[in-house]
């Protein structure tokens, strides 16, 4: 009789749950709700101190921000404070988004807590602790305010990447079971998303196009195409009362931005580049479905390196501020490295050893909280010891990071150069063109809201808790 050979046992990566804790399909269980609060509360009191004292400066070209300085105003606060009120609002939401969208990703709890908890991580050796030990002075103030805008964002950008989790989460949800109220929050957000920063909306298509390739290999490819297309579909004619009238009446601006006079770039080193990738992530993705967080980040992180990389060394782009994708590319950093610790917890199976499922609910909670904690002093103390090696690499007369400073300010004075400090450079027209506009965005508005009434019921049944 012949021996039959016995064939290895695939490797599971990082999703082998040695350390997984079993949690629900719903995007807000307890443990998760109760650390969504917790994260968003420990951002602002961490960056608050320091916030509160920077002086920001901006103009925008999107109407969003300008519109909530406007609000603020009249209740008497002037657009320094909110600009600040705003800023520390993104690095809340930032934080508590990049966990609930990891969490939503991998189904697990202590990746997502590595990634929030290093996504936040960066200024706090080099600004936080200094500020709350000895203070800052006005130099250092302009430092900080100067580090924050790159790692994170101008104000306006960063308000835009910070809700990019969120439209992410609702629309992987919508792509998967179709469901109404996922798309309306979805679009919605999406819609706040174009009408905040135009930088970080052709990030959140990115983002979108990647989550759903993803879904394609899940199968099923042609209707998730159909839901993606129709996703930016709406959420774009929602915002038809700004764009149109700037498209119609000026479509030269658009015609000749970075993205479409560089696209002869894309061939052929990397088409060839991003194929291998997707290739590459494809054999380990294997199609399945447990896998697909790991995917999801991968290819992020691939895609905005790869931009990032290209101007850095190129001196070529396709978006038209390319310091803006630091931002996202420390956002998708984060994710990785945190898978990449995970994998180190999961070889120390602690999960398994302290019986970690079998705690009472509370118990879970206050166990959870102690380790982010006691996670959170850990990455500090290696950051701490890491950051002069940071300063050094990237510091110096032709460094990145004087580079990647002086088209920030360039960004930011060029800006307040065509307006004034908070105000709204890109002014519509009143003209045809505008009223056809509103009256796009209102119809779809109209349909979308009559949309989810009418599939109310049937999304409880279907998706109920998610």
């Amino acid at each position: 009789m012949a021996k039959v050979e016995e064939v290895p046992k695939r490797s599971n990566l990082w999703l082998d749950q040695k350390s997984g804790v079993s949690i629900s399909g719903k995007l807000f269980d307890p443990i998760t709700s109760v650390f969504f609060i917790v994260l968003a509360v420990f951002s602002f009191i961490v960056f608050w101190p320091i916030v509160s004292v920077i002086e920001f400066k901006a103009a925008f070209a999107a109407p969003a921000v300008p519109f909530l300085i406007n609000i603020f105003k009249t209740f008497g606060l002037q657009g320094e404070d909110t600009s600040r009120i705003i800023f520390v609002f993104a690095f809340m939401a930032a934080t508590a988004g990049i966990y609930l969208f990891v969490r939503d990703l991998i189904f697990r709890q202590v990746t997502p807590i590595f990634a929030a908890l290093l996504y936040i991580i960066p200024p706090v050796p080099l600004f936080v602790l200094s500020f709350l030990s000895r203070g800052l002075n006005l130099v250092e103030l302009a430092s900080a305010e100067s580090f924050l805008s790159v790692i994170y964002g101008q104000l306006d950008s960063f308000l835009a990447l910070s809700l990019i989790p969120f439209a992410a989460i609702f629309f992987l949800r919508f792509l998967k079971n179709g469901s109404s109220v996922k798309f309306t929050a979805g679009t919605v957000i999406a819609a706040v998303i174009f009408l905040t920063n135009q930088s970080q909306s052709l990030s959140l298509i990115l983002v979108l196009s990647v989550l759903t390739v993803t879904e394609l290999f899940l199968g099923q490819a042609r209707l998730k195409l159909r839901r993606f297309l129709q996703f930016l579909a709406v959420g774009g004619l929602l915002c038809a009362f700004w764009y149109l009238p700037i498209f119609l009446s000026r479509p030269q601006v658009i015609l000749a931005s970075p993205f479409f006079s560089n696209l002869k770039y894309l061939f052929p080193l990397p088409f060839i580049v991003g194929t291998l990738s997707l290739l590459f992530s494809f054999v380990v993705f294997g199609r399945r479905e447990d896998r697909q967080g790991i995917f999801a980040s991968f290819l992020l992180f691939i895609v905005f390196f790869s931009l990032t990389a290209d101007w850095l060394i190129n001196g070529r782009t396709y978006a038209a501020h390319p310091n803006r994708l630091i931002s996202d590319l420390m956002m998708f950093s984060a994710m990785v490295l945190a898978l990449s610790i995970s994998m180190f917890f999961d070889k120390l199976n602690l999960v398994k050893y302290l019986n970690f499922e079998n705690w009472p609910t509370a118990g879970k909670i206050l166990g959870t909280i102690t380790f982010g904690l006691f996670s959170f002093l850990v990455i500090l103390i290696g950051s701490i010891l890491v950051s002069p090696l940071a300063i050094k690499f990237v510091s110096g007369p032709y460094g990145i990071w004087i580079r990647v400073k002086s088209a920030l300010i360039l960004d930011r004075d060029a800006n307040i150069g065509a307006g004034e400090n908070f105000r709204l450079i890109s002014q519509v027209p009143l003209n045809w063109q505008l009223y056809a506009g509103i009256a796009i965005s209102l119809g779809v508005l109209v349909i979308l809201i009559f949309n989810l009434l009418k599939n109310l019921s049937l999304d409880e049944d279907t998706d109920n808790g998610s």
